[in-house]
């Protein structure tokens, strides 16, 4: 008891100072878990695949980030459609649906529809971003390294997590953030841990392609063990004639076409680099590109978990209309993610620096001045994604036009800088962009902010 006790304090504590609740302290596990694994995933990658191969490595991933143009931003619509109905909800201890009719009805509505879109969007994703990938890598191409096997094996193993993945968004909508975390951390643990072993015996580029398997086997064992019978009430056929159903035109496409052209050009902003480097310097600038880049994601990713899990709650807030309460949340979650991503960047900074300046692994990274701008970005980008979940939040999305300039910006900016500059055009695009939106996107959320909480409109 007294060392139940003692934890018990120390969590309440920790809460108190830095606003750790039960879901941030899942996925800041998950993400230090990431810290301390990613290193390691990069010095494994650096010893056991030729610098050509760590290319291809880094470069798959970027293909792959061409599910947006299928995915459509579709997860966003569904985590704060299902947060807004069920606000009137609940689990009961069978993990079974109870409530208010009519937003069970709604929910399930909802549900089944993006069941049946993303199991489309699986097979197309199947189909063409597997032979775009193909032909990508082949054209222009003549190399040894055996990546096809592992490409067609990576496919299809992101096609099973695209087809389950609306469990999940429907889950973390359901303010299940904590436990869909979980499985994250244990899923990608496992991962982790797998793609070390196959790298260890060599099998070089079918480490990542076994590695997402096992994420997927993972995560669809979690779901029929723990929300097996919420599964079948999604599948349970429904005539959806309820006067309250759900009016996919009046309520969802207003934010949902919005958003889909944000998360288009979020390909421009965030995964268009490799490729292009990939083309115009090889595979060995893409793969230093991409590795430095996965440092500063991991960072990131640690940062962004005070804003991110508070999106369900913001959401039933709003729909409750207790914005004294949102504004509070969102206030003390952006500082904290503000001040967890400025400190980790700067930690970053100085690891890289003294792995180039030490150890020969130092050379499959960007330079000094390269990793010194993707890390300084960190600050402005976290600020830009509290905004944006703040807003979205409401069912809205503001931020579109946004995306659409600093997507034009960033392919005017790679385009012109990478073919000349290589690794250091990729990072003055990356860091040079992101930073100057900072400006119109915080002007548009206070804009956004004042008018709709003084107007206090319907977002029911």
């Amino acid at each position: 008891m007294p060392k139940l006790s003692l934890m018990s304090e120390l969590f309440h504590t920790l809460n108190k100072l830095i606003g750790i609740d039960n879901a941030i302290a899942v996925v800041v596990a998950q993400r230090f878990w990431s810290i301390f694994s990613g290193p390691f995933t990069m010095f494994m990658i650096c010893t056991y695949l030729l610098p050509s191969e760590q290319g291809y490595y880094y470069t798959f991933f970027s293909i792959l980030a061409l599910q947006v143009f299928m995915e459509l931003g579709l997860s966003q619509s569904v985590i704060q459609f299902t947060s807004h109905e069920f606000a009137r909800l609940q689990f009961n201890n069978d993990r079974q649906i109870e409530g208010e009719s009519a937003s069970a009805a709604r929910l399930h509505q909802l549900s089944q529809l993006a069941v049946a879109w993303y199991a489309f969007i699986a097979l197309l994703f199947f189909f063409f971003i597997g032979a775009g990938g193909w032909y990508f890598f082949s054209v222009g191409q003549s190399t040894t390294i055996e990546w096809q096997k592992p490409w067609v094996m990576l496919v299809m193993m992101t096609s099973v997590g695209i087809l389950i993945s609306p469990l999940w968004f429907i889950l973390e909508g359901c303010n299940r953030v904590a436990e869909v975390n979980l499985y994250r951390f244990i899923g990608n643990a496992a991962a982790s841990i797998v793609m070390w072993i196959v790298l260890f015996f060599n099998l070089k580029l079918y480490a990542v392609a076994v590695s997402a398997g096992i994420l997927q086997a993972v995560g669809a064992s979690w779901l029929l063990h723990r929300y097996g019978g919420f599964i079948l009430w999604i599948l349970k056929p429904s005539s959806w004639v309820q006067a309250t159903s759900l009016n996919l035109f009046k309520e969802v496409w207003p934010f949902q076409w919005r958003i889909s052209i944000s998360w288009l050009c979020g390909y421009f902003i965030f995964n268009i680099f490799n490729p292009i480097l990939f083309k115009t310097h090889g595979e060995l600038a893409a793969g230093r590109f991409g590795i430095t880049m996965q440092a500063v994601g991991a960072v990131s990713a640690v940062a962004i978990s005070w804003t991110q899990t508070k999106v369900p709650q913001w959401g039933m807030w709003i729909k409750e209309k207790r914005y004294d309460l949102l504004d509070r949340s969102f206030k003390s979650a952006t500082w904290r993610s503000a001040i967890v991503g400025g400190l980790g960047g700067g930690a970053l900074i100085i690891a890289l620096i003294l792995l180039n300046t030490y150890t020969s692994i130092g050379n499959r990274f960007a330079g000094i001045i390269d990793i010194a701008m993707l890390a300084a970005v960190i600050v402005p980008t976290q600020i830009i994604a509290a905004e944006a979940f703040y807003l979205r939040a409401h069912k809205r999305e503001p931020f579109m036009w946004l995306s659409v300039i600093n997507a034009l910006l960033m392919a005017l900016a790679v385009s012109l800088l990478i073919p000349r500059f290589g690794v250091w055009g990729a990072a003055l695009s990356y860091t040079g962009i992101n930073t100057i939106m900072i400006i119109p996107a915080t002007f548009v959320f206070f804009k956004m902010r004042r008018q709709w909480h003084k107007t206090d409109f319907n977002v029911s």
